[in-house]
């Protein structure tokens, strides 16, 4: 079974147990482009054993709003530095591997411009806070974060 189809009928199963038992399975159901890459992509992450960091939960969603994947990255680090480090695993997997596998399998032609990786420090006081964000090729880091 291929990638996506298999993604599709987890998909489908996910759908039929929130509207119940009853659910109609043979229903259009319209997914954007956007909203599949970010499933898919989240899959795939959870596949890799060197992207895949028990300290680190990522999750993974389309930014309808700003038209871009998002990659949000939850682990320990406190620093800039730090978490750039356990960025650029995720980056280089994106751009070495997804962006082909896209590419081969649906004729979209993807950028790194076209995803945002965030990193939060899940650990901070009050919540998980964010260290820095890579996006559109620009490292952006917020006010008050340690280099």
């Amino acid at each position: 079974m291929s990638r996506g189809v298999a993604l599709l009928v987890g998909f489908l199963l996910a759908v039929s147990a929130v509207h119940g038992a009853d659910a109609d399975l043979s229903r259009t159901f319209a997914v954007k482009l956007g909203d599949w890459l970010a499933m898919e992509l989240q899959s795939d992450l959870r596949l890799q054993d060197e992207m895949y960091d028990r300290f680190a939960p990522t999750g993974v969603y389309y930014a309808d709003d700003g038209k871009v994947i998002v990659v949000q990255i939850f682990g320990e680090r406190k620093t800039v530095e730090g978490a750039r480090e356990t960025m650029h695993r995720y980056e280089t997997y994106i751009q070495t591997f997804y962006i082909g596998d896209v590419k081969e399998s649906y004729g979209v032609d993807l950028k790194m411009s076209d995803f945002e990786l965030v990193y939060y420090n899940r650990k901070a006081q009050g919540g998980p806070r964010e260290i820095v964000r890579l996006t559109d090729g620009q490292l952006v880091v917020p006010t008050g974060t340690d280099r």
